[in-house]
């Protein structure tokens, strides 16, 4: 069940808007690299993922996955409510890789869900706490029908097996963690535990370690937090050496990151 790990799933918003859209709007074998959620108002499209072709239709959502190939268009018009996300265990563990959910379901309440996607809308060109806590919120209540309908696949029963090590590197992220305490963690081998977690992560567990800690310093520097001050609380050894990993991992400085964050504008979906 995912209300296992509600404790360390973020939600985090990317773009959206509403749309009226007509034949223009087709694509053959796109990558979605978000999590994609559509509410339709009007009209009939089409999109074919994994093979299957589901026809978007008024009166229902749609949640597709990100990492997925897909091919859709528009034979006439339509219109709808949609935004991009991201949902992720630990902040950096795409939870759809590991989780399988319906991909449509009926619009539970018709009229709160335009008022939601209204107001997640309103909330995207504005800046402060209200953003920050109603924002996620927002998205988690949109998506909780189909989450809640899904169950771990078998990539994800992997996935639970690692479950505290993960938990331990999330309570201990300020320290120097070992491979041997991680191991413990779950009562494996250390050569096994190693194995599993590349395999099952995707990553080598030093390297997750790191990723996890820079994916920490971005929401550090979004809410204000000085470069020497995120260095210290993320057990980095000096400034340099956590401005070479931030760089490394994202391509850039810290304090050149926010900037591009703000620069990012869509207003299609697709």
């Amino acid at each position: 069940m995912v209300s296992e790990f509600l404790n360390f799933i973020s939600f985090e918003y990317c773009f959206g808007n509403y749309c009226k859209l007509d034949s223009n709007w087709n694509c053959e074998g796109k990558f979605f690299t978000e999590d994609h959620l559509y509410c339709i108002r009007s009209g009939y499209a089409e999109l074919i993922i994994d093979g299957v072709k589901y026809e978007l239709v008024p009166g229902k959502s749609y949640l597709f996955p990100t990492n997925r190939y897909v091919t859709y268009r528009c034979p006439e018009k339509f219109s709808l409510d949609w935004f991009h996300f991201r949902v992720k265990i630990f902040d950096s563990i795409d939870l759809l890789d590991h989780f399988d959910c319906p991909f449509e379901l009926p619009i539970p309440s018709e009229g709160l869900t335009k008022e939601l996607y209204a107001k997640i809308l309103e909330l995207d060109s504005t800046e402060g706490e209200e953003k920050k806590l109603l924002v996620p919120a927002i998205i988690q209540q949109l998506t909780a029908p189909f989450l809640s309908k899904g169950k771990f696949n078998k990539d994800g029963e992997l996935f639970l097996k690692l479950e505290p090590a993960l938990k331990y590197i999330e309570t201990n992220i300020d320290i120097p963690i070992r491979v041997t305490e991680l191991a413990a963690t779950c009562n494996y081998e250390e050569s096994y535990f190693a194995d599993l977690f590349s395999k099952t992560i995707g990553l080598p567990p030093a390297k997750y370690i790191t990723k996890r800690k820079i994916e920490k310093a971005k929401n550090l520097l979004m809410i204000g937090n000085k470069v020497d001050r995120i260095s210290e609380k993320l057990g980095f050894y000096d400034i340099s050496h956590f401005s070479r990993s931030f760089k490394k991992s994202t391509g850039m400085s810290p304090s050149n990151y926010k900037a591009f964050l703000n620069s990012k504008e869509r207003q299609v979906p697709g």
